[in-house]
């Protein structure tokens, strides 16, 4: 790498820094909270449900905030690039955009098969705490003797609307899931 390439990137990634740092980028620079402890202590869960429950949304937090801190870099060097000729722009998308894009456009996908995982567990943890009968078993778990069934995310997601269906809230919630990554999103 010549120095003046080196030069080249190393201003540019100032630019960058000094959009993100000026604000006005989208979208807004607000993350999610972790303040959740507090309403997970306020049941009665089975064994290790509630440590699980909490380690499994601090996850799905992170995740999100992740995702919401790429889209702003992006935004900030969609802004950067604008101001360089097409050959300039071209190498800082080949140095700096294609993986963040590349990352950015995936996680709506694997963000609708994980909030599908935390909130199957989750409401399964919490029908588990609340008793009645509700038996500690799922859809796809594997059984003595027989081979782990890996489901496809049509059936997780069934099996999400299985373990919520006793609540009126839950087609809400399952609609919303299946609005991430849904067919407008991959076709646009």
């Amino acid at each position: 790498m010549t120095t003046q390439h080196t030069t080249f990137l190393r201003k540019a990634f100032s630019r960058h820094l000094s959009k993100l740092n000026a604000g006005g980028i989208e979208p807004t620079p607000d993350y999610l909270p972790y303040d959740f402890d507090d309403r997970i202590a306020r049941y009665k869960w089975r064994m290790f449900g509630g440590m699980m429950v909490t380690d499994e949304l601090r996850q799905m937090t992170n995740i999100i905030n992740y995702w919401h801190f790429l889209l702003l870099r992006w935004h900030a060097w969609n802004m950067v690039i604008a101001n360089y000729n097409d050959d300039e722009a071209w190498t800082l998308r080949s140095e700096f955009l294609i993986p963040l894009t590349h990352h950015c456009l995936l996680s709506p996908s694997s963000t609708r098969d994980t909030l599908t995982f935390v909130a199957t567990n989750s409401l399964h943890q919490l029908r588990l705490a609340l008793g009645g009968g509700y038996e500690d078993r799922l859809v796809g778990d594997p059984q003595s003797g027989k081979k782990q069934n890996h489901l496809k995310r049509a059936d997780k997601e069934q099996r999400l609307m299985n373990v919520i269906s006793s609540w009126r809230e839950g087609k809400v919630l399952i609609d919303a899931i299946r609005s991430i990554d849904d067919k407008a999103y991959r076709e646009a």
